[in-house]
C-alpha cells in the first residue's frame, strides 16, 4: 500500500462526507455549537443536493482549531444573539451583571 488515501478508503481531506453529528462528535462538541459557529461564519460545510450538511477533514480541522482558542480564551465562545467572526482574537471580556 502507499500513501494515496483512496487505498486506505479514507476520504480526501477536502471531500465533505461527514454529517454533522459525526463531526460534531469527532471534534468534540456539541451539535447545536456547531450550529452556531456557521451562524457566526466560523465554519462553512458544503451541503447535499438535500441541503443536509457535510464536514470534510479541512472542516474537522478547523473546528479544532477553533475549539482551542475557545479554550484558551482567545475567542468568545457563541451563544445565542451574540456577535463573533471569523477575525475575532481579543480576549473574552467576563460579563458583570447589571
Amino acid at each position: 500500500m502507499g500513501s494515496d488515501r483512496r487505498e486506505g478508503h479514507l476520504p480526501g481531506s477536502g471531500q465533505a462526507v461527514y454529517p454533522i453529528s459525526v463531526a460534531a462528535e469527532l471534534a468534540g462538541i456539541e451539535i447545536h455549537t456547531l450550529r452556531l459557529y456557521e451562524q457566526h461564519g466560523l465554519i462553512t460545510p458544503a451541503r447535499s443536493a438535500g441541503g443536509t450538511r457535510r464536514y470534510s477533514g479541512d472542516d474537522l480541522a478547523r473546528l479544532q482549531r477553533i475549539t482551542a482558542l475557545t479554550r484558551q480564551g482567545s475567542i468568545c465562545r457563541p451563544s445565542r444573539g451574540s456577535s463573533i467572526s471569523k477575525t475575532t482574537t481579543a480576549r473574552c471580556a467576563p460579563t458583570t451583571p447589571p
